[in-house]
């Protein structure tokens, strides 16, 4: 498998680790956190310095000098080398403050290289795209006659039986027991990876660019979706995009629920990573839960502290109309523009009902959607001020364009070959605390299937190989989900809170 720049290959398995602790990114935040310490032993250094000092003048030593005055003047000479020496606490405090100034420095040139080459890719993509997009209405412009005379003649001959059964149905034409147009389009897009990021990172541009003889529409919409023009990421195109549905009375959502919890139950505690994928399977309908479900599990130690596991699963109801259950389509497209959705509600409502108190540690599992409204509720200073979201774990997500803080801890599974990871247009951080673990599915040489890329039963033996990886960043992962796996002495109780959607 090959291992792209700043990734790792896992020899334990066919894993591809970016990120945690060995990656390759300059870690800034260690940086600052270092400065910190250095800047509090200067302050400390100067503290001492000023004590000395203050015995320079003290009134006992003062007193003593005429009946001892080459003691009193040896006293003064070494107390003032302390304070004012080369070895003395004020030259130290001097020094530790310039080094904890460098470092600073160093850590801001760091972030501002790596957000310049960041911005500069972006850029790029931007251009192609424009590019592209206007190109696109040129060369419409020019074939739109030719496309419509086309098309008219097609549906001639169709209509007058001159022409082979479905061929006038471009969508449809297969090869024999093959995949249609729309898979093989898909499956392309899953295998192009990177360049399938790169594509979609484009797609901002490309709106700029077919808009571009019309120069008044694209801010009246961005205006209308509540965001910029011209759009610079995915988020605002999705934006964009749930304004122009919202028109046409699709995709909207009231962002609010009701929820209905079940008896809690005794259940396994989670001793893995697989387990706690587990959990998010058997939230599904197809894995025993009712539509529009989330597992909740209170993990319950000697001592009397508690923890929780949160499980989300993914969309439900691919309706563009929103309906009850709030794991669906609407939720996606709200949680991929960064919108509050009813899925969000959800997930806040289960962990009301459930028990989860202020200060007790929270980790929140999701596939697809659910990784989705995971990093988004970590994301949020507010949910952060009212439950203490320690650590997160998706798989299959787009989970990129989060803000998810140094703080919380993510883990995402991604496979190479899965389309859904790369929606959002740019790759995951390469930060201490942010892992991104990726397998391919399909075999080397076969066209994927995007549906079974993304199924939450390949994401389950994906997490199996992480809890068998030796890989650092994963050891370090799995060290940080410590407090919500199974230990001696610890229960779990287990409870399925069911919501529906609020009509609004």
């Amino acid at each position: 498998m090959s291992t792209p720049a700043g990734a790792r290959g896992d020899t334990a398995g066919s894993l591809v680790v970016r990120g945690g602790a060995g990656g390759v990114a300059a870690r800034t935040e260690d940086m600052e956190a270092t400065a910190r310490l250095l800047l509090a032993c200067a302050a400390d250094l100067a503290g001492a310095a000023l004590t000395v000092g203050r015995v320079l003048g003290d009134a006992g030593l003062l007193v003593s000098a005429p009946w001892s005055p080459l003691t009193f003047a040896h006293a003064e000479h070494v107390l003032g080398g302390c304070v004012a020496g080369g070895a003395g606490p004020t030259a130290a405090a001097t020094r530790v403050g310039a080094l904890a100034a460098a470092l600073l420095t160093t850590a801001a040139g760091y972030a501002a290289a790596e957000e310049g080459a960041r911005r500069a890719a972006h850029a790029v993509d931007l251009a192609a795209g424009a590019v592209a997009g206007r190109l696109g209405v040129v060369l419409a412009a020019a074939t739109a006659p030719q496309a419509v005379e086309a098309v008219a003649l097609a549906l001639l001959l169709d209509r007058a039986g001159l022409l082979p059964d479905g061929a006038a149905d471009g969508a449809g034409v297969t090869a024999a027991g093959g995949p249609g147009l729309p898979d093989r389009v898909g499956g392309l897009l899953a295998r192009g990876g990177g360049a399938t990021e790169h594509l979609v990172a484009a797609v901002p541009g490309v709106l700029e660019g077919l808009l571009t003889p019309v120069p008044a529409v694209g801010p009246v919409w961005a205006a209308a979706a509540g965001t910029e023009w011209p759009p610079r990421s995915t988020p605002q195109v999705s934006a964009l995009l749930l304004a122009l549905a919202g028109a046409g009375g699709l995709l909207g959502d009231s962002a609010r629920v009701r929820a209905r919890s079940g008896r809690p139950a005794p259940a396994a505690a989670p001793a893995g990573v697989v387990d706690l994928a587990g959990l998010v399977r058997s939230a599904y309908p197809d894995g025993g839960g009712a539509p529009g479900s989330v597992t909740v599990t209170r993990l319950d130690a000697p001592g009397g502290a508690r923890s929780w596991v949160v499980a989300v699963p993914g969309t439900q109801v691919w309706a563009p109309r929103s309906g009850e259950n709030p794991l669906d389509v609407t939720s996606d497209a709200r949680s991929l523009a960064g919108r509050s959705s009813a899925a969000e509600a959800a997930v806040l409502a289960a962990m009301r009902s459930a028990g989860v108190r202020s200060g007790e540690p929270v980790c929140l599992v999701g596939h697809s959607l659910g990784g989705m409204v995971a990093a988004g509720l970590a994301a949020d200073p507010d949910v952060r001020r009212r439950y203490a979201v320690r650590e997160v774990v998706t798989m299959g997500s787009p989970v990129a364009a989060y803000r998810v803080p140094p703080e919380v801890g993510v883990l995402a599974l991604e496979h190479g070959d899965d389309l859904v990871p790369r929606l959002d247009g740019t790759p995951n951080p390469d930060r201490s605390t942010w892992v991104t673990v990726r397998r391919d599915v399909t075999a080397p040489g076969a066209l994927p299937d995007v549906v079974a890329t993304h199924d939450v039963d390949e994401y389950v033996r994906t997490a199996a190989l992480v809890d068998a990886s030796h890989d650092p960043s994963i050891a370090a992962a799995r060290a940080r989900l410590a407090p919500f796996l199974g230990a001696p002495g610890v229960t779990a109780t287990a409870v399925d809170v069911t919501s529906t959607r609020v009509p609004g």
